[in-house]
């Protein structure tokens, strides 16, 4: 009898302890890790295969398009400087649906992301050669749920997320 209590006592244990470890890695994506430099963090996307900065550059308000296109172009981050502006299909691989509150990005791995404002993409629109895609994190009235994206003229300002890898 008491071998049995035993028994049942070290099962529960284990199932515990398995449930303990599961709830802390589901925590932790797995898409992401965190590279680059503690000053200069990049987030490796292993779905996608692209590194990201760890937060928006030149805040404030943001940028136009061009001078987004060429801070991205001239940046040196993290040991690295072959970073870009990101197109509207990889920005939008970043947004997550998910989440019940803005920022619509995964906060454990983009902490303290601005969300009130669009990131521009180096996609320009179709319509018009004028303006281009800006890809929103916080609530806006969009293509997707939480987030979203819109084309606005490439003269407003808008914030810049730089991305490298794969083009």
């Amino acid at each position: 009898m008491m071998k049995k209590f035993r028994n049942n006592i070290v099962y529960l244990l284990a199932v515990a302890a398995m449930v303990l470890v599961s709830s802390v890695c589901l925590a932790i994506d797995p898409r992401y890790n965190i590279d680059g430099t503690a000053e200069e963090p990049i987030v490796t996307d292993h779905i996608t295969g692209l590194g990201w900065q760890q937060n928006t550059t030149l805040g404030d308000g943001g940028v136009n398009w061009m001078d987004a296109l060429a801070h991205c172009e001239g940046l040196s981050y993290g040991g690295s400087d072959d970073w870009r502006l990101p197109n509207v299909t990889e920005l939008i691989s970043i947004v997550d649906e998910k989440r019940a509150e803005a920022p619509a990005i995964n906060p454990v791995y983009f902490p303290g992301f601005d969300a009130e404002g669009g990131h521009w993409t180096s996609t320009t629109s179709r319509k018009t050669g004028t303006s281009a895609y800006i890809v929103y994190f916080g609530e806006h009235d969009s293509t997707l749920g939480r987030g979203g994206m819109s084309a606005v003229p490439k003269t407003v300002s808008a914030l810049v997320l730089c991305v490298r890898g794969n083009e």
